[in-house]
């Protein structure tokens, strides 16, 4: 299911497709009646369906109260087939929503099978509690910060997700009262942020040597490609209405922009097309590290004496968390 404004011109459509509905906050308002027969239908065929509880994509510190469009639909599937109706909750957690390079981590819940009918607001309970404990809320939005910003931090060692760090730190008081007073100790607004934080180098050889060879590829990337990545930040600043939304309005204009160049391109320089391709490709893949890289070493050089700090204020919450 997707709001009806994401279909309302041949370009967006390349990007979404699925059941139309119309949210209270468009403009457009008319009847849901036929999207819901539509929905029902769908997954009475054995179709799978995705629909945002909340009626919106917002990123405030907790979420919204949740539609019944969900529960309508699971209490008027129709079991008489003997077909089950199965729900899995779902969560989405954004380290870097606005920006390239960042991450979106979908976590799943336990899944709830139904065989019968049942009533609306039984089924609307169920799904509430399922969903939120299967997302995180905060108490506010310097909360939020908080636990986000020392996520970022900590997931940039190791193996664990972004969203192990953010569910640790949000189930325990202590953890959080950890890192809120290391980051206070780290905070510096002449630094340069990567995902919302500063960061220093592990290594100045290492980190050094990562940039001489990513650098290269990212230049030629942007270079090549300057008039789509340019109409992306233009659009972003433009037309997005929230921080969720702005990577999404970089990459609708700036991916259709760049097929009409490329297809321009295979007309005009053909020989050089594939090999033109590939390193844009790659210059965008490294991106983020690259983008990590720059960020430590321009705060290297600003603060050298933060460097030794920062990692071992890393280290220790690293040590007190993953335990």
């Amino acid at each position: 299911m997707l709001a009806a404004q994401l279909r309302c011109n041949p370009i967006i459509r390349l990007f979404f497709d699925g059941i139309e509905v119309t949210r209270d906050k468009d403009k457009r308002v008319r009847s849901n009646i036929t999207a819901l027969k539509k929905c029902i239908s769908f997954l009475e065929q054995g179709g799978r369906l995705f629909v945002f509880p909340e009626g919106t994509s917002t990123l405030g510190p907790a979420h919204l109260p949740f539609k019944e469009g969900a529960a309508i639909l699971a209490s008027r599937f129709n079991f008489s087939k003997g077909r089950p109706l199965t729900v899995v909750p779902c969560a989405v957690f954004y380290d870097d929503p606005t920006h390239l390079g960042g991450k979106a981590e979908i976590v799943a819940g336990k899944p709830m099978v139904f065989t019968q009918s049942m009533q609306r607001s039984e089924i609307h309970a169920a799904f509430t509690r399922a969903l939120e404990e299967v997302g995180i809320d905060y108490s506010s939005f310097e909360q939020q910060q908080i636990t986000q910003q020392a996520a970022v931090l900590l997931s940039l060692s190791g193996n664990q997700s972004y969203h192990f760090f953010l569910r640790k730190i949000h189930e325990n008081e202590s953890y959080y009262q950890i890192v809120a007073a290391a980051l206070s100790e780290i905070s510096n607004s002449s630094l340069g942020k990567y995902k919302g934080i500063a960061i220093f180098p592990r290594s100045i050889i290492g980190s050094l040597w990562t940039w001489l060879i990513t650098a290269p590829f990212v230049f030629y990337a942007f270079m090549w490609n300057l008039l789509p990545v340019c109409a992306g930040w233009y659009c972003s600043k433009k037309f997005a209405d929230d921080v969720n939304v702005i990577s999404l309005w970089k990459i609708i204009p700036a991916f259709t922009l760049w097929l009409l160049l490329t297809a321009l391109e295979i007309i005009l320089m053909p020989q050089i097309t594939v090999l033109s391709l590939a390193v844009s490709l790659l210059g965008f893949i490294v991106y983020g590290a690259w983008k990590k890289h720059t960020v430590g070493l321009y705060n290297w050089v600003r603060h050298p004496q933060g460097m030794k700090k920062f990692n071992r204020l890393r280290a220790e919450l690293y040590e007190k968390i993953i335990q």
